[in-house]
């Protein structure tokens, strides 16, 4: 049982230390607010966790602030990945993604990246880990790309003639206050068409977190069980040691417990024969009645045989009848 316990408690250190290495969470309060506001006159949503550039945009370019997109990170940090941002000045549309394949289509169909040291990078998570939620992303005629937390917008915007190309990524939502309706007024039709490059959805990693969780519970559950079946032996014996020591004899026991089957009888010794003639005979003397004792009938008078006459029954004769004569 000890090699047994000792041995479980490696698996729980390997399973702990597995784990600790598959993801490390560093939590909401390192991340940052991102910023959303949007341009009516030439339909450009712009995203950014400096809030000083999204104050100019709203002061001095016409953009209309909706709050806070979401909540990203600003270095990277274990398992995110940089949330790539480009500006294409001919359809006046920011563009953001984190697939290197579709950043490098993006500035070959006239993009510009804008990963520049003056704009502070994005991170976010490539797969929902850390309890993220994920980041919509949005297209209208190719022209004005939308993201957003929020389902309900997404469904709404999809009615109002939006195209939904999946999630750019995932991240915290918890703060999050942009308005759910989307701004499809002002779209700017007369932005060139060209080829758009794809969103492709990126792949979700293998939940080893559930995995391990799941482990962990079926281990502990079986340790349960184990545990209690070895101490529920261990009471059974100890209670059978504790019985047999102190065991009743069966014949005494049955002499204390069961029902009385016998009583001895006590006779009295016969006297010697008398000169008269008669012959001794036993005296039977019945027993003192107890209380809680069951008596049997008395035996038979015993059978003496005399040399002198032959059998004589143990019954004493009275002597004849006295007369005158």
């Amino acid at each position: 049982m000890t090699k047994f316990l000792i041995a479980l408690s490696g698996f729980f250190a390997t399973v702990l230390q597995v784990s600790g290495a598959t993801s490390t969470c560093v939590g909401q309060s390192e991340a940052r607010s991102l910023y959303r506001a949007h341009n009516p006159a030439t339909s450009d949503h712009l995203y950014t966790v400096d809030l000083s550039e999204s104050q100019r945009a709203v002061g001095g370019l016409g953009f209309v602030a909706d709050g806070i997109a979401a909540l990203v990170f600003t270095t990277q940090v274990p398992d995110s990945v940089r949330l790539h941002r480009f500006y294409h000045p001919a359809k006046y549309d920011h563009f953001y993604s984190v697939n290197e394949t579709e950043a490098a289509n993006a500035v070959a169909g006239g993009y510009v990246s804008e990963d520049v040291p003056d704009v502070t990078p994005i991170y976010v998570y490539s797969s929902p880990l850390c309890d993220t939620m994920p980041f919509y992303r949005l297209v209208m005629k190719d022209s004005d790309h939308l993201y957003t937390v929020n389902a309900t917008e997404r469904d709404i915007s999809q009615q109002q003639g939006w195209t939904f190309e999946g999630v750019a990524g995932y991240v915290y939502a918890l703060g999050a206050t942009v308005s759910s309706t989307s701004r499809v007024s002002s779209v700017n039709t007369k932005a060139p068409s060209g080829s758009s490059s794809s969103l492709s959805t990126p792949r979700k990693k293998t939940p080893i977190g559930a995995i391990v969780g799941g482990t962990i519970g079926g281990v502990i559950g079986l340790i349960v069980v184990v545990l209690a079946a070895f101490w529920g032996c261990r009471g059974r014996r100890r209670h059978d040691k504790s019985s047999s020591h102190y065991a009743v004899n069966p014949q005494l026991q049955h002499s204390m417990t069961g029902p009385v089957t016998s009583v001895t009888s006590f006779h009295a010794t016969s006297p010697a024969p008398s000169s008269a003639g008669f012959a001794g005979v036993g005296i039977h003397q019945e027993p003192a009645t107890l209380p809680i004792k069951r008596h049997p009938r008395p035996p038979p008078p015993q059978v003496q045989q005399h040399q002198d006459s032959g059998v004589r029954y143990g019954v004493v004769e009275s002597p004849p009848e006295y007369t005158r004569d």
